[in-house]
């Protein structure tokens, strides 16, 4: 499992410490995890709103970092394999 947390990325999203979501992230590729890449990239984007929007973060500006997010390791990591 790696442990690298927000790779290439900010651990930090307007202002708020998102790693959490990236170490969940991290481990739902890991071969210990039962779920797609598909659905770990879903539950990435979601964990990353949720944090933010559990800091006080703004509906719409929470969403699209999320989603910036997402699109970024949907396309770092291929797309849907």
């Amino acid at each position: 499992m790696t442990k690298d947390y927000c790779t290439l990325v900010p651990d930090i999203v307007l202002g708020v410490d998102i790693r959490e979501a990236c170490k969940d992230h991290d481990w739902t590729y890991s071969a210990n995890s039962y779920i797609s890449k598909h659905e770990a990239d879903i539950a990435f984007m979601r964990d990353i709103y949720r944090i933010l929007i559990a800091a006080g973060v703004a509906d719409d500006d929470a969403a699209y970092a999320a989603f910036t997010y997402y699109i970024g390791v949907y396309e770092f990591f291929g797309g849907l394999l």
